[in-house]
């Protein structure tokens, strides 16, 4: 008769996944016997939309085991912000509305901004830029 012991669950290394797409990802993570968990999303600067920034575990982490599911921050990319329409506010007004809106107001004053009134900013209302991006607002 022969008696068979079990060594327990077999260990997995934890890949690092970031920098992939999600199906280079999941394709990683089967073949080091592992599952792809749960996909958030987070805005990124720095990472393009698709590609994950970040995992838990983290790569090489010990303790895991074959079948376990690895988790995942995937990139939505920069957040984008439309610009404010504030054609026709004073100055004060439209800098405080572009603050709001995540963007970073640059004033140029035409004939000095003697009558204080917004005339047009670049880029223009409606525009869809990204969080943080400058927009020069010409006062009158």
């Amino acid at each position: 008769m022969a008696i068979v012991v079990s060594l327990g669950r077999q260990p997995a290394t934890v890949p690092d996944v970031t920098g992939m797409s999600v199906d280079n990802a999941t394709t990683t993570l089967e073949a080091a016997g592992l599952t792809l968990g749960t996909q958030s999303e987070a805005y990124s600067d720095d990472v393009a939309s698709g590609i994950i920034i970040s995992s838990t575990p983290a790569s090489g982490a010990e303790g895991y085991y074959h079948g376990d599911a690895v988790d995942v921050v995937v990139s939505k990319g920069p957040e984008m912000v439309s610009v404010p329409d504030v054609v026709g506010m004073s100055e004060n007004e439209a800098v405080t509305a572009l603050e709001d809106a995540g963007l970073d107001p640059h004033v140029s004053r035409l004939m000095g901004g003697l009558f204080d009134t917004v005339r047009s900013t670049d880029p223009p209302a409606g525009q869809s830029v990204e969080k943080g991006s400058q927009v020069t607002v010409n006062v009158v």
